[in-house]
């Protein structure tokens, strides 16, 4: 009976410290939104080619001359899939995705450290059908950030980067 309760005393140290004291380590080893940010707004957005899931080749600059929502995103972020959800359930953005009057806004999401296969079954699973690309290698993310996701970008028509969400977003207003 004694051997069980160091057994659980032992537990909950190191529970205790696991959930407090690692967490805080790596809290103040973070960098914080802007330095880990590379691009701010204002700047031009960063221009990538890469390949959508269903196989079509695209570059940021073919979306020139519209507004766009570029998502970067881990498909094993809880908060990125919220923030999926809301955008496939319309609650997300209601008002940027028709930012300038009739001009509809495009919306690309990027799945940093997936693969095709992984983002195709993660759609599949959660019924997405927001255009996205696998970022396995971080080429596109790195170009954006060092860290931190979701990443929201509202890109204007001239390719400059309008707005940016570091780990939220806004939602429609009731």
């Amino acid at each position: 009976m004694v051997n069980i309760r160091k057994f659980c005393v032992i537990i909950v140290a190191i529970a205790a410290f696991t959930f407090t004291g690692c967490n805080e380590l790596v809290i103040e080893d973070l960098p914080t939104y802007e330095e880990s940010s590379l691009v701010e707004e204002g700047d031009n957005a960063p221009l990538f080619s890469a390949t959508l899931l269903d196989g079509t080749a695209v570059s940021l600059a073919d979306y020139r001359g519209e507004y766009m929502m570029l998502i970067l995103f881990s498909h094993t972020c809880p908060d990125c899939k919220t923030l999926l959800d809301d955008l496939h359930s319309g609650d997300l953005f209601a008002d940027y995705l028709t930012w300038s009057g009739d001009m509809a806004m495009t919306v690309l999401a990027v799945g940093r450290d997936a693969t095709t296969t992984q983002l195709q079954e993660y759609c599949s699973k959660n019924g997405y059908t927001v255009d996205m690309i696998a970022d396995n290698n971080r080429a596109i993310f790195n170009l954006y950030a060092t860290t931190y996701v979701p990443r929201v970008y509202i890109i204007d028509p001239q390719g400059v980067i309008e707005k940016m969400y570091i780990e939220s977003y806004p939602k429609k207003q009731e």
